[in-house]
């Protein structure tokens, strides 16, 4: 069976970020379905201190893995870009966050289902509106314009 399932992705280091976005979709398409992509954008960092701007997108995907499996195949793909720790706020090639599986809940040591700050960051809440405008978010059951409201409040 096939899951819908929304990602965030986000560069903000090397010298075409871009081509750091576009690289991932690749390494993405070849363990997945990609059946939407959002416009990418660029956004000042938050929760980190960084002279360096982060280019996003949000990905629609379709995929038979389940979500820690998922997990383990969007690190290795950050780490064949690059990546070195996760967890800490820094610069960094690519970042891949699984924003919503289905309507999964899943709370994890290691994964959190939906992404727990999804709701507070517009840099995801946009783009994701631009590819699914009437999704709700799992827990909350907030439309992403409710949520984009309370974080402009």
């Amino acid at each position: 069976m096939m899951n819908k399932v929304y990602l965030a992705i986000g560069t903000n280091k090397g010298l075409n970020l871009k081509y750091n976005l576009d690289k991932s979709i690749l390494l993405l398409s070849k363990y997945l379905k990609i059946t939407k992509k959002s416009s990418q954008i660029i956004t000042k960092p938050l929760e980190m201190i960084s002279k360096h701007n982060f280019l996003n997108q949000v990905l629609e995907i379709e995929t038979d893995l389940a979500p820690m499996v998922l997990l383990k195949v969007l690190q290795k793909i950050e780490y064949q870009m690059g990546r070195t720790a996760k967890g800490q706020y820094q610069d960094r090639v690519i970042d891949i966050d699984i924003l919503s599986y289905e309507q999964v809940i899943l709370r994890t040591n290691i994964l959190c289902i939906p992404h727990k700050k999804m709701h507070l960051r517009s840099f995801v809440l946009r783009p994701l509106q631009e590819i699914t405008p009437c999704y709700r978010h799992p827990l909350t059951k907030k439309t992403i314009d409710e949520m984009l409201e309370k974080i402009n409040n």
